[in-house]
């Protein structure tokens, strides 16, 4: 897990341990929308540096993850 994302996981598991009434679908819901969260960042951070064929490839396996995200969370 990026480095940056580990501090929510973090939240997110202790707010999901506690006795709340969280189920594991809205939580399956949250963890995928914070994966698309941080697929559309990488994104645009890989736009906005020097083009080469090593971030083309980068940018299009980011994108393959985002659109499998995106369809598990219409799935949900």
């Amino acid at each position: 897990m990026p480095e940056e994302l580990r501090p929510i996981f973090d939240e997110i598991f202790l707010f999901a341990s506690t006795d709340h009434n969280l189920s594991d679908a809205s939580l399956d819901r949250l963890i995928y929308e914070i994966k698309k969260y941080y697929f559309k960042r990488e994104i645009k951070k890989l736009l906005s540096e020097e083009e080469s064929i090593e971030k083309k490839e980068q940018l299009k396996k980011i994108s393959e993850d985002l659109k499998e995200v995106e369809k598990k969370l219409i799935s949900l």
